[in-house]
């Protein structure tokens, strides 16, 4: 017996050991690379958000000037954020629609919020100004974790919040999406670590009353510890590395209560939208949806560097610019006016293949 624990702590030397040498190793690769350019965001006044609701969601409460930019040096951008009196950013042009006979919502993360372009330049503004029946509103909430939409959704009791009785809401899907779901080491060492933590309770029902670090305090610290590691910040590394089967279906579970929340004050039909580089996690996905019966257009495919002229995302962290966002609300008005003429909605899962316009 003590020979085995002998060998066994012999073995945990030369592991721990091997270890250390290997984050030296990477420690002296990563400086030969340089310094990473530091990014920093910059809200003007700093504390503009507070708490929404019953539960622990947090959501920007004023307008706000946000800017983007290398730490003394670039900058990304620096505009102004208009938020309306329900928390979501102002869509120009929407709030005075004459002629609007359904509500088109759209929900989602940075992409759908807009960060980097201006108020009139986000998706929501081209799908307003592409469909004059539909009334377009933002939910797009920066460093999204999906639970969130479905909290802000249980918020929503119609009017004057959502002024039609009747619209289609749109689910815009992207691969960090799941890993979020999941709590991945990366997404809660950066800001995560600070936003709800959803779970199923006894009822069934997806709900939050705590923050990840105060719900999972031992996962958070090992986020913390091996997002510091040299090894994993030169491979650009993450933890879980795939969703399991569990994670999907939560992701599935999660959708379609959203779906039946916002049928509570008119919504007729429910899409997710798969967005462009992100096909990897959607393939997995879509034989969830098809399951489920729940409707889906797939852009994910589409290669947005390809199909315009100039940059189609903004450098830094990869959001889309205006250009990006005006073909693609093209595309989907495309599809959004097709659906209109049918009075039942897609009664299969569609998917958009087409050419881009």
């Amino acid at each position: 017996m003590r020979d085995r624990l002998k060998v066994f702590a012999l073995g945990l030397s030369i592991a721990a050991l091997s270890l250390a040498s290997a984050e030296c190793i990477y420690g002296v690769l990563l400086r030969a690379k340089g310094p990473r350019p530091e990014i920093e965001d910059i809200r003007i006044p700093p504390h503009v958000g507070g708490r929404i609701g019953p539960g622990p969601l947090w959501l920007p409460r004023k307008s706000f000037r946000f800017s983007r930019r290398i730490k003394g040096g670039k900058i990304f951008w620096d505009l102004q954020c208009r938020i309306d009196e329900f928390y979501r950013r102002d869509t120009p042009g929407e709030r005075t629609k004459p002629h609007a006979e359904r509500f088109l919502l759209l929900l989602g993360d940075s992409f759908v919020f807009g960060d980097g372009v201006g108020q009139s330049e986000t998706m929501a503004a081209y799908l307003g100004r592409e469909l004059p029946w539909a009334r377009a509103y933002n939910y797009g909430i920066g460093g999204l974790f999906p639970g969130e939409l479905l909290e802000r959704m249980r918020l929503i009791k119609g009017p004057p919040e959502i002024r039609e009785s009747r619209g289609t809401v749109l689910y815009f899907f992207a691969d960090s999406h799941i890993m979020r779901n999941m709590g991945s080491f990366t997404s809660v060492a950066g800001w995560g670590h600070g936003r709800p933590y959803y779970h199923v309770n006894p009822e069934g029902q997806i709900m939050a009353e705590r923050y990840i670090e105060q719900a999972r305090p031992v996962w958070t610290f090992m986020a913390r510890l091996f997002t510091r590691s040299h090894i994993v910040r030169y491979y650009n590394l993450d933890w879980p590395v795939q969703p399991a089967d569990s994670d999907w279906r939560f992701m599935l579970r999660l959708l379609e209560q959203i779906r039946d929340t916002t049928r509570r004050f008119g919504a007729d039909r429910f899409y997710v939208v798969f967005y462009p580089g992100n096909a990897r996690m959607s393939r997995a996905f879509i034989p969830y949806l098809e399951k489920a019966d729940i409707p889906y257009i797939d852009i994910s495919h589409w290669d947005m560097n390809r199909l315009i002229q100039g940059p189609a995302f903004i450098p830094g962290k990869g959001h889309p610019t205006a250009q990006t966002h005006r073909l693609l609300a093209g595309a989907l008005a495309k599809v959004l006016r097709e659906d209109r003429l049918t009075p039942s909605g897609w009664k299969h899962p569609r998917r958009l293949i087409s050419t881009p316009p």
